[in-house]
């Protein structure tokens, strides 16, 4: 009989009698659930299903590491893409589980030829940082560029190089994604890699992008086996799903009117406060489904600014007297202590206000993006983000923590109506938080119809078809904002149709600040 060595969620159970080791990391009766076996040779894999007595029901940690590694050859610009699209909504899924995790997150490329070769075409492009302006400015640096895709070198370099939590109950998880052979690299084959991530307490997730059937798939499948890590497969040319919706607007102005609320200290401060504003640039400049999420995101609980007093005052330990007067935004050099305190307080108070707007305007918008995206039939089941984010919720869960369930609110139907002009569809009222943003009236129907799924740069986008009235006429194209500049018979503006969904193409971006190669 084999000697195997099982796993879960990270943590080494042994070749021994499964309830002793059960014992050993306080867990109650769980279901039945699939775990990874290894060989004690390690060169072949089994997959074994047992029913466990026990499964942890509360975090021995909240820490959280997440290590991302992009393959950046030259035919992965939609996996880019989808990860620039798409952090925020994977870091916004990760603010539900309860308690709050505290999460870091690390951003590693490989398989690019303007990569160190004697690193094996790998780079660090952060290190494990609580700083989610800085992974999104990374990301918006990245460039595609030829390349060697060594899966066993980037999981080794992470493993080794990455500063993980030395706490031994954190959740440390690394996800590789690509679209060549797992084992093209004869310095360091993926095995070995997997075996010492695992044998950290790193599990790794890796993402095939492309069809499950091809012959590339059942070595990535290895990857996940051999690191007590989930397997998925993603089309990542179809492109990411945008739609506009009647709550984009009022939040787009409200992130910014928050940005206010920050206020920089430190050496390192004002530059991260500009960041925070540019970052808030690259994310409208994709569309507004992601300058949506990043908002939701700076709402949440999982981003914290190390550089902004508001945030680091609410931390153990903050000594406002301790600060020197040079490191504090200028405006409150002058002031008395009392005089700054009272400053931090009026900020906090105010960026509070703000953010319970945008919880609120977020939770509409939500409600509103399901109906459409069931109305539609729409599916984004292959997508990076919803199968990254299916894997790390099971993974979160392992560890005690909880996702509740979230019951969105009911969304009035948008009744369509004959007139005179035609049908129409009237959209719901606009709510106290909305007022400004969305105007209560009737849109012409082809504003909600369904178009055709096209391609559009590296996303996919849904072409509304083109508006008519009663004569035939078309209606003017809407502005940047989303509103159209036609007026209505009292000479009032038209109000903005409830479904738009933009067509986005790729622009130029600043050029890159290239980090350090391993």
């Amino acid at each position: 009989m084999k000697k195997l060595q099982l796993y879960t969620a990270g943590l080494m159970l042994g070749a021994l009698s499964l309830p002793a080791a059960y014992a050993q990391v306080n867990l109650v009766r769980a279901a039945s659930v699939q775990y990874s076996a290894v060989t004690e040779q390690g060169n072949e894999l089994e997959q074994v299903t047992i029913i466990p007595p026990l499964r942890i029901t509360e975090p021995q940690s909240r820490v959280i590491d997440l290590a991302i590694c992009l393959d950046t050859s030259g035919s992965m610009d939609g996996l880019i893409d989808s990860a620039k699209q798409r952090l925020w909504s994977i870091v916004n899924d990760l603010a539900l589980a309860k308690p709050a995790p505290e999460l870091r997150v690390a951003l590693l490329t490989y398989g690019n030829d303007g990569h160190a070769p004697e690193n094996g075409w790998v780079r660090v492009d952060s290190e494990l940082t609580t700083d989610l302006d800085l992974i999104s400015q990374r990301l918006f640096e990245l460039r595609t560029n030829g390349g060697t895709e060594l899966v066993g070198r980037v999981i080794s370099v992470a493993t080794g190089k990455l500063n993980w939590s030395n706490d031994p109950a954190a959740l440390k998880i690394a996800v590789v994604a690509g679209n060549e052979s797992a084992d093209q690299d004869s310095v360091v084959s993926f095995r070995d890699a997997c075996a010492t991530a695992i044998g950290q307490g790193i599990m790794v997730n890796s993402i095939y992008c492309g069809n499950p059937a091809d012959a590339e798939a059942p070595l990535w499948k290895q990857v996940s086996m051999l690191a007590d890590g989930h397997f998925v497969t993603i089309d990542h040319q179809s492109g990411t799903l945008a739609i506009n919706t009647p709550f984009d607007d009022q939040l787009l102005a409200l992130t910014t009117s928050v940005n206010r609320t920050y206020l920089p200290f430190g050496s390192d401060g004002e530059t991260a406060w500009v960041n925070q504003s540019v970052q808030d640039s690259n994310a409208i400049r994709l569309n507004n489904d992601a300058a949506a999420n990043r908002a939701m995101c700076k709402n949440g609980s999982l981003y914290v600014c190390a550089w902004d007093l508001v945030d680091a005052s609410k931390e153990e330990g903050f000594d406002l007297t301790k600060i020197e007067v040079a490191q504090l935004p200028e405006n409150m050099r002058l002031m008395t202590l009392e005089q700054q305190q009272v400053h931090i307080d009026e900020a906090a108070t105010q960026r509070g206000e703000i953010q319970k707007q945008i919880a609120d305007v977020g939770t509409q918008r939500q409600a509103w993006l399901d109906t459409e995206m069931q109305r539609r039939s729409l599916d984004e089941e292959q997508s990076f983000d919803h199968q990254l984010r299916g894997a790390i919720r099971k993974q979160v869960s392992t560890r005690g923590f909880q996702f509740p369930a979230v019951v969105a609110p009911v969304v009035p139907a948008m009744p369509i109506v004959e007139t005179a002009a035609g049908a129409v569809v009237v959209p719901p009222a606009a709510g106290p938080s909305q007022q400004g943003a969305v105007q209560q009236g009737a849109v012409q129907q082809g504003a909600v119809q369904q178009g055709a799924v096209q391609q559009s740069g590296q996303q996919r986008v849904i072409a509304p078809q083109q508006q008519t009235g009663a004569a035939g006429s078309t209606t003017p194209p809407a502005n940047a904002s989303g509103n159209s500049p036609a007026s209505n018979a009292s000479g009032a503006s038209a109000p903005p149709a409830p479904v738009q969904v933009k067509q986005v193409k790729r622009q130029g971006e600043a050029p890159p600040i290239v980090p350090e190669d391993c």
